[in-house]
């Protein structure tokens, strides 16, 4: 009970001050009464007996401490004054205070907003059971670019490794049709997934159950499938009786066996349904098709699974020369996989840049912080010379900057409960941003960001308020401590300079997405629709005829439409697949390392008048013509055939015994799967004779795209109702789409450059303000002995031009430093741009002019006469 009555005491001394104090003065009279009446019963008269307890007791204020010391309540009284003082102070001063908290808000708040997002996509472990021993396994080409990997080498690395205890197979399909419960279509994201697919990622359904092995049979359906939380809700409502029950998909009834969790993604976007992988019959070991995820088995490490990886892959390449020699496996962490390098090196960027404006922010208060107690000098030096120890007045300061930081985390927190959302609803194909959010995460990291603000600030600016010591008052008639003005020089100098190196940073972000924006994939994207009509695997078997009907159906239906000017298709959709490779070589060839990599399409005849891609020699495709046609890129003909014409030539695909392909034409260079990227060498092949199921297909008309959509869904309903309509966009939409995850990017380290020269330009500001304030004495003579006032606004500006340049060499140094980390994510741009860097400087040189013009034209309005008489 002593702790409990202790701690009361204590929490009633921080809380209710005033009835505590009248307690304390109750408890003394009480007391100091007693021992009156004790000395009286003694035979002293009340008048001695008195003055004799009065001298016994001693001073009350005394006695108050002692018994405050004693109960341990000195320090919380104290610091419930020193906060209560703070207020006061910050009220008194209204401008200092709103610059102050304004200050530390704005840039704790983006930078909590900068690190949501980071958190949220790159810092945060997947949802899956113990994320940190999942792994994906890839291929890579002879070329060392990665690939999807074979079906069969997947199942040998799991049967052959002692590192890995599972793998899982999955591949997104074609878009599925169902019929949902109030007898309307539906078009379903689909993925395939093997039955150890969610056993390797630790997940079991919320209701119902997953894939069983011995359910799928070789190159056999099992018409079971699983929901996802989305699917389960487009479908049935969140029915909690589904298990069991079927859904219609393209007119084949489905059982439902689960439904995963809320939470379960795996991936860019959540599909409505998992399909059971079904391993083909016979399938090709260099039919590299699906993607693998693994877990490591206890006590493995992914060093020794890489390890165990290379002797593998010599296995394999031993057993299967023809399919294994010259590519490559790789292995690596799972949320690697899924971010991408790329994105990886962006997020980095923005923490970087959320640690640069927070260290922005405090700087800018410290600076502000100095001037105030610079303000306050002769207060704290009566203080000290009355006897006010420096540790107690530190105390009070740093309480006043800790109140400072706690608005300002206040304040932050209100703006990023408004940006947050707004990063979150962003339709940018990244893991995860939709999971950004203001969780306890986040606010316990703006929390332990504004403590360490207040702090740090807090204390320099109480040491250096308090360094004095006892001495002398300071008379403001000497002018401000010089070399206090030399630190808040400094400050203001450091502020600018990380200015700079954020505007540096942005500007090289810019001119890298105007570089890419400007990028020519080698093909029009105007005035053309894209619809992407995918068949089922099902009832449209890759190669078979049944696949070339129903296009020879659909395109002249197509190309009918008024305003048609042409329909052509591919196996690719422009930036959003990831493409297909392959090997091809000259017919006379029979060293298999000899093969070139090459991107191969399957296209319609009409493909390159509707995508505008230039046919240079040659001619496109006769369906008419006997045997295997070719059409290929530019380069790949200069690289085949340097000083011969390509047309005519004949190439031998995949393998030294492989079919040959006669080449009808050569047309230009063509990047349709990453903005930017190089131009690859390709082969496209003719859809009639390839046969794939699902394609692209672009309608070039002088037509909005938006009034097409409705009659190319009518036609492909026409000819099979029971397929899914088609997804449509634009090669306009389509490229923007690929230019918008550096866009993010851009966006939030261009907004925290833009806040980062506000609060410079702040910066400069105050300290200019705070100077000419300082001087008015001696603008005042400077004035009465002739000077005019614009060369007093001149010598102010001076002063600020050489703060300003002092920090834009620093800053510039700084920048020149670090850009090279942005190297990799620069798109045709150098780190070290003169443009930028002379842009840069410039605009900083004008944001802190216009900064200082106010003050500098404050001071050329100073009354001599007035300022001389306040001496």
């Amino acid at each position: 009970m002593g702790l409990w009555r202790d701690l009361t005491y204590r929490l009633r001394a921080l809380t209710r001050g005033h009835e505590h104090e009248a307690e304390l003065d109750e408890e003394l009279r009480f007391h100091l009464e007693m021992e009156i009446e004790h000395r009286m019963a003694a035979g002293q008269s009340r008048a001695e007996a008195t003055r004799a307890a009065r001298l016994d007791f001693g001073a009350p204020e005394s006695v108050k401490e002692q018994v405050r010391d004693a109960w341990g309540v000195r320090l919380v009284d104290e610091t419930r004054r020193d906060l209560s003082g703070a207020v006061r102070q910050l009220l008194a001063s209204p401008a200092f205070a709103a610059a102050a908290v304004g200050s530390l808000a704005v840039g704790l708040g983006t930078a909590t907003v900068l690190f949501s997002t980071v958190d949220a996509v790159l810092l945060r472990p997947l949802p899956f059971d113990r994320p940190e021993s999942l792994v994906s396994l890839q291929e890579v080409t002879p070329e060392g670019q990665l690939f999807s990997i074979s079906e069969p080498n997947a199942v040998d690395f799991e049967r052959l490794s002692r590192h890995l205890d599972a793998v899982g197979i999955w591949t997104v399909i074609p878009p599925r049709l169902a019929l949902g419960v109030d007898d309307t279509r539906q078009r379903l994201r689909t993925e395939q997934v093997s039955a150890s697919f969610f056993t390797v990622l630790g997940v079991t359904p919320q209701l119902g159950r997953t894939f069983a092995p011995a359910a799928l049979g070789d190159g056999e359906w099992t018409r079971e499938l699983v929901l996802s939380a989305d699917g389960w809700r487009r479908l049935f409502d969140a029915d909690p009786t589904v298990v069991g029950r079927e859904v219609d998909l393209e007119g084949q009834l489905w059982t439902v066996i689960g439904v995963m969790p809320d939470d379960f993604r795996f991936g860019l976007r959540r599909p409505d349904v998992y399909l059971p992988f079904v391993p083909l019959k016979d399938i090709e070991r260099d039919n590299r098709h699906v993607l693998a995820i693994a877990r490591l088995a206890d006590g493995a490490s992914l060093n020794q699974a890489r390890q165990e990886m290379a002797s593998v892959r010599a296995q394999l390449v031993e057993r299967y020369p023809e399919a294994n020699t010259g590519w490559g496996f790789r292995m690596q962490r799972l949320d690697h996989y899924l971010l991408g390098e790329e994105n990886r090196r962006t997020h980095g960027v923005l923490l970087g840049v959320a640690a640069l404006l927070l260290l922005l922010a405090c700087v800018n208060v410290s600076n502000l912080l100095l001037a105030r107690a610079a303000d306050r000098g002769d207060e704290i030096q009566l203080r000290l010379c009355l006897g006010a120890s420096r540790g107690r007045l530190c105390r009070q300061l740093l309480v006043e900057s800790l109140v400072v930081a706690s608005l300002g985390a206040i304040g932050a927190l209100g703006l990023t409960a408004l940006a947050v959302p707004a990063v979150r609803g962003l339709d940018i194909a990244l893991p995860r941003l939709d999971e950004v959010q203001l969780d306890a995460r986040t606010l316990g990291v703006l929390a332990l960001a504004a403590a360490i603000s207040g702090l740090v600030f807090g204390v320099a600016s109480a040491l250096r308020a308090t360094a004095a010591g006892g001495g002398s008052l300071r008379s403001r008639s000497h002018g401000a401590d010089r070399s206090g003005r030399r630190l808040r020089s400094t400050l203001v100098m450091t502020e600018v300079a990380l200015a700079m190196v954020l505007a540096v940073g942005a500007g090289l972000l810019l001119r890298s997405f105007e570089q890419l924006r400007q990028f020519d994939a080698g093909f029009s994207t105007e005035r053309t629709l894209l619809a992407r009509v995918d068949l089922p695997p099902q009832r449209y078997p890759w190669g078979d005829p049944r696949v070339q009907d129903f296009y020879e159906q659909l395109l002249p239906k197509l190309e009918a439409l008024p305003g048609i000017e042409s329909v052509g298709g591919s196996s690719v959709s422009p930036f959003r697949d990831s493409g297909t490779q392959n090997v091809v070589a000259l017919e006379t060839e029979t060293d298999r390392h000899a093969f070139l990599a090459v991107n191969w399409r399957a296209v319609t005849t009409d493909y390159f008048e509707s995508f505008g891609v230039p046919l240079l020699r040659g001619r496109s495709f006769d369906p008419l013509t006997e045997g295997l046609e070719t059409v290929i890129s530019a380069g790949l003909a200069e690289q085949l055939w340097p000083h011969d014409e390509a047309v005519g030539q004949r190439l031998r695909w995949r393998l030294p015994d492989g079919p040959l392909m006669t080449v009808v034409g050569v047309v230009g260079e063509v990047q349709d799967i990453e903005l930017g990227g190089e131009m690859a060498p390709t082969v496209y092949w003719p859809q009639h004779a390839m046969r794939f199921p699902g394609l692209t297909l672009a309608l070039r008309s002088g037509l909005e795209p938006s009034a097409l959509t409705a009659a190319v869904r009518d036609a492909v309903e026409e000819i099979d109702p029971l397929l899914a309509a088609p997804e449509f966009s634009t090669l306009d939409g389509q490229r923007d789409e690929a230019l918008a995850r550096p866009l993010l990017g851009l966006r939030l380290v261009a907004f925290s450059a833009g806040i980062a020269l506000l609060l410079a330009a702040a910066g400069v500001y105050g300290l200019i303000a705070y100077a000419v304030s300082q001087r008015r004495r001696e603008m005042g003579i400077r004035a009465a002995v002739g000077a005019k006032p614009t060369q007093l606004v001149a010598l102010v500006l001076r002063d600020a031009a050489l703060l300003l340049a002092g920090g834009l060499a620093a800053g510039l140094a700084v920048s020149l430093g670090l850009v090279g980390s942005l190297r990799q994510i620069l798109y045709d741009t150098s780190p070290f741009d003169p443009q930028v860097l002379a842009t840069v400087s410039a605009a900083l040189i004008a944001v802190g002019l216009l900064a200082s013009a106010l003050p500098a034209l404050r001071a050329g309005r100073v009354d001599p006469i007035t300022v001389l008489r306040q001496d």
